[in-house]
């Protein structure tokens, strides 16, 4: 990097994130990366009583230019009869939903009665591995100094090689 003034300059190819990242980082975290951080964390905000039969859609921000420091009204999609019991709740999940997406981001919820798609199942464990394989396992991941790293290779030799079909 060559030095000017109090500044850095790079010399090469500047991806575009770096150029632009910090300029475009309060807007995405006010606007655009809210309702993916909301929907990666919903089982945690509403709890087990509501993940499986509810579902955050979106965030509806009030029209007009100058939006900054206005909250937006998130929708929430509930199956069946949960929903009455859902709206009880809506000032605790309000806070839950501000204290994970920023504080005042969200000061109503919409509540949409509909169906819920199904959360992907996990799928069943993989069979074990032979004793051969096993130990073959052990001296591929032997040398790993940490064990818990030596532990995740383990799990992940186990997966691969109980995958494979035998012919």
């Amino acid at each position: 990097m060559a030095e000017t003034g109090n500044k850095q300059r790079r010399r090469g190819p500047v991806s575009i994130a770096e150029l632009i990242g910090k300029t475009l980082d309060p807007l995405t975290a006010k606007r655009g990366f809210a309702a993916s951080q909301l929907t990666a964390n919903w089982a945690e905000i509403v709890g087990q009583r509501y993940a499986d039969c509810s579902l955050p859609e979106k965030i509806v921000w009030p029209r007009g230019a100058a939006n900054d420091g206005v909250s937006g009204m998130l929708v929430v999609r509930i199956e069946g009869p949960r929903a009455l019991l859902f709206q009880h709740e809506l000032p605790q999940v309000i806070e839950r939903v501000n204290a994970t997406i920023g504080h005042g981001t969200v000061d109503r919820i919409r509540v949409v009665q509909g169906p819920v798609p199904a959360a992907t199942q996990p799928g069943k464990p993989p069979p074990p591995l032979d004793a051969k394989g096993e130990s073959a396992l052990a001296d591929s991941v032997g040398s790993v100094e940490s064990a818990d790293l030596r532990d995740a290779l383990k799990r992940l030799g186990r997966a691969i090689l109980s995958g494979r079909d035998k012919k």
